[in-house]
């Protein structure tokens, strides 16, 4: 009988031990990388901002919003019309970049202080959406409910958003019911408004709550 070759075993090679640095020497390497990054960061993030900007499409470049005036916004006449009645001539800084943006359907983040705008920044592209909606897609009527829900942390911004918007619809945009609920108010009062249909709703989170 012929006995069975066994497997021979494979040998483990030991790989080598990297060689220890001194702790100096380590040391002024780290510094040296440091170094070398700061010095090509600059140049880097240059080449990368002139790849993005050669591979933008041709059309977006050229569709950069640059009036400013209200006037020179992409939106319907009688916005114009209703601006131009209430004063609103000359576009603050949000504004100019804002309202292109929204009017596209870009999501927005408004940051700025006190008293730049930012009401109308938001208030503007909202009315010219209703407006072409109610002109291209379906006539808006108070019976069809809310359209659009604005949220307030406070009462007083609340009536100012409020105020905002009867300046620019109540003539124009008639159609446009604009209503305002908060606390402090008669809810009752606030309920029978809701039945009969409010087409842009400004309100606080507490009284929304309260009314759902």
């Amino acid at each position: 009988m012929m006995k069975a070759e066994q497997p021979v075993k494979a040998k483990k090679v030991k790989e080598p031990k990297p060689e220890k640095k001194h702790r100096g020497q380590a040391k002024r390497e780290a510094q040296e990388d440091a170094a070398a990054a700061e010095e090509t960061a600059p140049v880097v993030k240059e080449e990368v901002k002139k790849v993005i900007q050669e591979s933008a499409p041709e059309e977006a470049k050229a569709d950069v919003f640059s009036g400013d005036k209200f006037s020179d916004l992409p939106i319907n006449d009688k916005l114009k019309q209703a601006l131009a009645t209430n004063s609103f001539v000359e576009l603050t800084s949000i504004q100019k970049k804002a309202i292109p943006a929204i009017i596209k359907d870009q999501n927005v983040i408004m940051k700025s202080e006190t008293g730049s705008g930012k009401t109308l920044a938001y208030l503007v592209p909202l009315i010219e959406k209703l407006s072409v909606h109610s002109m291209e897609v379906e006539k808006i009527r108070r019976d069809y409910g809310t359209y659009c829900i604005i949220f307030s942390p406070t009462r007083e911004l609340a009536a100012q958003i409020d105020i905002e918007l009867q300046r620019l619809t109540s003539k124009m945009f008639a159609y446009m019911v604009c209503s305002c609920i908060m606390g402090g108010e008669n809810p009752k009062k606030e309920k029978a408004r809701l039945r009969k249909g409010i087409t842009i709703l400004v309100c606080t989170p507490g009284r929304f709550l309260y009314h759902l």
